[in-house]
């Protein structure tokens, strides 16, 4: 595994755990304002589980947005190493190049999509936590 995998990996072992202390939180602390609220929300609960819905559609958008992103630039990179490659195929620094892009980029990938997930959930739990009657 190269040293970029390995980054990569830690960067998704880190925005995993991040999701997995503050999910259960945010979840918690939400559902428990949803039952409060009952049949006639206030004003301010409103607000709050509008904002909810659109900064999951938000995060989403973010995350498809980054998985992309990091997709064609592994696309563009193996372009250019297989271009190299045609250049000079008797090489083999183009195909361990091109063989080390291909096991990294799920990883790089996936570790794109969680950043966005993993950064709200995070901003959420602090954000929950620091209103009356919470305990993070």
């Amino acid at each position: 595994m190269t040293s970029s995998a390995h980054r990569s990996l830690a960067d998704i072992q880190r925005q995993i755990h991040a999701l997995g202390a503050a999910v259960p939180f945010v979840v918690n602390h939400r559902l428990t304002r949803i039952a409060a609220a009952g049949a006639q929300p206030s004003a301010i609960d409103q607000q709050e589980f509008t904002a909810m819905g659109m900064e999951k559609l938000a995060a989403l958008q973010e995350s498809m947005q980054a998985m992309t992103l990091a997709s064609l630039d592994a696309s563009q990179k193996l372009a250019t190493v297989y271009a190299h490659w045609a250049a000079a195929p008797w090489s083999m620094r183009p195909s361990q190049t091109a063989w080390t892009l291909m096991t990294d980029t799920p990883l790089a990938v996936l570790s794109a999509g969680l950043s966005p997930v993993s950064e709200r959930a995070g901003d959420n739990a602090r954000r929950l936590g620091q209103q009356p009657g919470s305990t993070p």
